[in-house]
């Protein structure tokens, strides 16, 4: 077999074996022999492990261009034949042996010629090629492969020079005759540097017209070899890190399109820093791990979910949910990379994700520009957009470089469509989690309800401002006969900061609900923010009533309670109206829940229903499409 791990030991000894061929064959060439103990044993056992790979060679399986693995002995035999036999068969005759079986006293010119008999041995560096070739890490093999044959040709290089050397010495002059009397060792350095040197396109001033022929043809062949060795380095460099790569060619063409669009600086600086940081720590980006998707389908699966899977099911949507629904899931999420203090999304923005934070950190921020909570690595946030069409009720900034990860609730659709059971679960923590959410207002106003503690006043200034202006105006109206009491309750302001410590509502009377991933939040009206009217003709009547009464305190005092209790009772009833039209809409989602338990195929794009008909992908309603923006 082509991949066992003996046929790979035994390649490695081969490959050994012609790298010491191709250094010692061309060095006796030019040099001589270098005659050390045993060195014709040693080469007679090279040759004989030589003819071993030929035969293993015959029985060795290979690999066609379909990438099917051939086993028969047949054609493994003809496939070898074909391509590398006749090769391997010329590099392991030892020509120079078969000479010396029939001549006996040889010259010194015959000895250099006998050398050159031994140059077809370096045909094995054939087998080098195809080592290489199914090595790992190719841009590092490649590089060390150029570097290789680069030190290699030099040698070649050198070993030849000096051949000439020897073959002319003593008729002509030569730069070696600087050297008097040197060792062999002296000379092969000396070589080495210049033709190195002449490589790379340095004169070593040649003293003859052989010299000068033989170093022109090696500055033509170095030249060229120079350029592709610096050429392929280049490349090679540049294919090391092919993530920051990619990142540049895209940062080049988004640049160009935004200049040419006028987007101002700023833009232009966000889109650099953007790039920069891809750059910088190589990350994959949201198009690197959408490649990821191109896997075979069961890799791409794992890979999934050995990265999201912990992150869905913290979700108490999800937690019951069956691993083949999570696994669903984790296929259909997308990844999205923030920048510090680069919005994720805005109050009033119409959702229809959520978000998991697997790096980084995300601020949540009411529309007061207050901090409510701050997510970490794990957390999540947004959920309720897959619950119901609603707009986002709070800011969520990234603090840090940010990877989000997203789902989208088409893709919750589509995977509830293949798993009904899991369906019933995810409906059934989405009725119990919209069922706290009609609760959330009456929280949050039992929570002020009472004013807020000294220090908590202290820490937020707005609080205690807002607190004292709810104070100012009870007090207005309980003695309108002063003068002006029409002012009455037409807009209520509530302190941030509550005796409970909850999110109260803001200007407008938008209800803060952070939510179980603490990052959703949902709007809901302030007690006053309707029938400011009624409250004011209240004050005026309490003012006139007053002015009318006399002058003294207690009857006074009895008018303003008696005022202050008609408008709580006007204030209940305001509310247990909206409280029955939240009902009503709780309704029609049981309504709609029954209807999808009595037609399973609710989503089918055959059988449409209502509002979904329309859009049976679920990319702008779901089965949870209520409005909680109109009257709430």
């Amino acid at each position: 077999m082509p991949e066992t791990r003996q046929r790979r030991y035994w390649d490695f000894f081969v490959l050994t074996l012609v790298v010491w061929t191709a250094l010692i064959v061309p060095f006796e060439v030019g040099f001589g022999s270098i005659n050390f103990p045993g060195d014709y044993q040693i080469e007679r056992l090279i040759d004989a492990c030589f003819w071993v790979d030929v035969c293993l060679n015959f029985r060795t399986a290979y690999i066609d261009h379909s990438a099917n693995m051939v086993r028969d002995g047949a054609k493994i035999a003809g496939h070898y034949i074909r391509t590398w036999f006749f090769v391997d068969l010329v590099a392991s005759i030892p020509f120079d042996i078969i000479v010396l079986w029939f001549v006996k006293d040889i010259s010194n010119e015959g000895l250099i010629a006998l050398g050159l008999l031994r140059t077809p041995r370096l045909l094995r560096l054939g087998r080098l090629l195809r080592y290489f070739d199914r090595m790992k890490g190719a841009n590092i093999v490649r590089m060390g492969k150029l570097l290789f044959f680069m030190a290699l040709v030099a040698h070649w290089v050198s070993c030849l020079w000096f051949m000439l050397y020897r073959i002319t010495h003593g008729d002509l002059a030569w730069s070696y005759d600087l050297l008097q009397n040197a060792k062999t060792m002296t000379y092969y350095v000396e070589a080495y540097l210049q033709s190195f040197l002449l490589m790379i396109g340095n004169d070593i001033n040649p003293q003859n017209n052989i010299e000068r022929l033989y170093c022109t043809g090696i500055l033509v062949i170095g030249a060229c070899f120079y350029a592709i060795v610096v050429g392929h380095m280049s490349l090679l460099v540049n294919n090391m890190n092919p993530t920051a790569s990619r990142h540049k060619f895209k940062k080049d063409i988004i640049n160009n399109t935004v200049r040419y669009l006028g987007a101002p600086r700023d833009i232009a600086g966000r889109i650099d820093q953007y790039f920069d940081y891809l750059t910088t720590y190589s990350h994959p980006g949201p198009d690197g791990m959408a490649l990821i998707s191109q896997l075979p389908s069961s890799m791409f699966q794992d890979i999934a979910i050995w990265m999201y899977k912990d992150l869905v099911t913290k979700v108490p949507l999800f937690k019951e949910c069956e691993p083949a629904f999570i696994a669903q899931l984790v296929i259909r999420l997308r990844l999205a990379v923030f920048l510090p203090s680069e919005v994720i999304f805005r109050i009033g923005d119409v959702g229809h994700e959520m978000y998991f934070i697997t790096k980084g950190h995300v601020a949540v921020h009411n529309d007061n520009g207050e901090m409510l909570a701050i997510l970490h690595k794990g957390g999540f946030f947004g959920e309720l957009a897959l619950l119901a069409t609603a707009r986002r009720t709070a800011q969520c900034v990234a603090l840090c470089h940010c990877d989000l990860t997203l789902l989208m609730a088409h893709d919750l659709v589509a995977a509830m469509k293949d798993f009904p059971d899991s369906a019933e679960k995810v409906r059934a923590h989405a009725v119990k989690r919209l069922n706290d959410m009609q609760t959330a207002g009456k929280v949050a106003r039992e929570a002020h309800s009472y004013p807020a503690p000294r220090h908590l006043k202290k820490l937020n200034p707005a609080a205690a401002e807002a607190e004292a202006d709810l104070a100012a105006a009870a007090a207005a109206a309980g003695h309108g006969g002063a003068g002006g009491g029409g002012t009455g309750g037409g807009y209520m302001p509530m302190a941030p900061l509550g005796r409970t410590g909850l999110p109260s509502p803001g200007p407008g009377g938008r209800q803060q609900d952070a939510g179980a991933g603490g990052g959703e939040l949902l709007a809901l009206p302030a007690p006053g923010g309707a029938g400011g009217d009624d409250a004011g003709g209240g004050g005026a009547a309490a003012g006139d009533g007053s002015g009318g009464g006399g002058a003294e305190g207690g009857v006074d005092l009895s008018a303003s309670t008696l005022q202050l209790v008609e408008q709580v009772q006007a204030t209940i009833g305001r509310l247990t109206g909206k409280i029955e039209a939240l009902q009503g809409k709780m309704g029609k989602i049981h309504t709609r829940l029954g209807r999808v338990e009595a037609n399973p195929n609710i989503f089918s794009a055959s059988a449409p229903m209502g509002g979904m008909g329309a859009d049976p992908g679920g990319a702008n309603k779901n089965i949870f499409d209520v409005d909680f923006t109109g009257g709430m």
